[in-house]
C-alpha cells in the first residue's frame, strides 16, 4: 500500500506490517543478517522483500520502519540506487548509499 502515511499506521493496518518487520529483523538493538521478510499486499498485488543482510541505518521503532517501507513502495529501487532488473546489484557504490538498500519491490 503506497497510500499510507507513516504517522498514521493504523489506517490500512500497516502497523501490523511494521511490527512484523521489526520483530523479524531486530534482536536486542542489532539486526539479524540471516533473515528475509516478505510482505504481500493483496490490493495492489505487490510483494515487498526486506533483507536483513543488506539493510543499514534502520531503527527498531515502527515509525522508522514505516518511513523506509513507504519510500520503498512509493518508488522501487532502480539504476540510480544501484539495482538492476530482477533486484540484482549492478553498482555497489550507489547501492551502499541508497536508502532503499535491503528493500526490494
Amino acid at each position: 500500500r503506497t497510500d499510507f502515511a507513516p504517522r498514521e499506521l493504523r489506517q490500512g493496518r500497516m502497523d501490523v506490517a511494521c511490527s512484523c518487520v521489526s520483530a523479524a529483523l531486530f534482536r536486542s538493538q542489532s539486526l539479524r543478517g540471516n533473515t528475509c521478510v516478505s510482505l504481500c499486499f493483496k490490493e495492489e498485488a505487490q510483494r515487498l522483500e526486506v533483507r536483513g543482510a543488506s539493510i543499514r541505518r534502520l531503527q527498531p521503532d515502527d515509525f522508522s520502519v514505516a518511513v523506509r517501507l513507504h519510500a520503498a513502495m512509493a518508488s522501487p529501487a532502480g539504476p540510480a540506487d544501484g539495482v538492476g532488473p530482477g533486484g540484482e546489484v549492478c553498482d555497489a557504490a550507489a547501492y551502499s548509499q541508497s536508502g532503499r538498500r535491503g528493500f526490494l519491490l
